[in-house]
């Protein structure tokens, strides 16, 4: 009877043994999995890097930096190589917080700012109506800046990529397009005046609030 114990607990620890070696080993297959994964993705980018490197005279990072212009050169170009690195499109824009269509149309992103004004006013609108719009703004509020970064890299490499031109050519034309626009932040600073003059006129508390004063 106690040989027959022993050998039901030796059989037990036997195949404990194995399923213990058996985790080991598809562990060990994750993490291989894993690095082999992450060389891939690494050897891809540097063919990427390459092949764009080979087609124009200047990397994608260093045509982004020219787009940026030299005033922001350093601040975006170390945002754009970790977007690059990491494709992370979260990150963090303070001029994006307090005046994010201003800060666009500085960008020359003229659509993305016509559509975030478009989208505040009829949020400001529609929230007077539907109470839990309040949500929905105040997530756009924040979600804007987080992202971004993400949306500059986006636009400038949109740009960058619509020149078919090579050489001193190309890099003016990058330059071009590329900077900023002060008239555009005067643009909407005037039309996003006159979007809040009419807003205050059809307020009629607020209007009754002034006459009474």
């Amino acid at each position: 009877y106690n040989i027959g114990e022993d050998k039901i607990m030796e059989d037990n620890k036997n195949i404990s043994r194995q399923e213990n070696a058996q985790e080991n080993m598809s562990s060990e297959n994750n993490d291989l999995g894993q690095e082999r994964s992450e060389t891939v993705k690494e050897v891809i980018k540097d063919i990427e890097n390459e092949t764009y490197t080979t087609n124009n005279s200047m990397s994608l990072l260093e045509e982004l930096e020219l787009y940026v212009g030299p005033k922001k050169e350093v601040y975006y170009s170390t945002r754009f190589e970790d977007i690059i690195d990491s494709e992370s499109k979260i990150g963090w824009n303070w001029p994006a917080l307090f005046v994010p269509v201003l800060w666009m149309a500085y960008r020359k992103m003229y659509i993305e700012s016509g559509i975030l004004l478009v989208v505040s006013t009829a949020l400001g609108l529609l929230t007077k109506k539907i109470g839990f719009l309040h949500v929905i703004s105040l997530i756009i509020t924040f979600l804007v800046p987080a992202t971004a970064n993400w949306l500059y890299f986006r636009h400038a490499k949109k740009d960058i990529e619509a020149i078919s031109s090579r050489g001193e050519e190309r890099k003016s034309e990058i330059i071009a397009k590329g900077g900023t626009s002060v008239a555009a932040v005067f643009v909407f600073l005037i039309i996003s005046i006159v979007i809040s003059g009419v807003e205050l006129m059809n307020n009629q508390e607020l209007m009754n609030i002034i006459g009474k004063m």
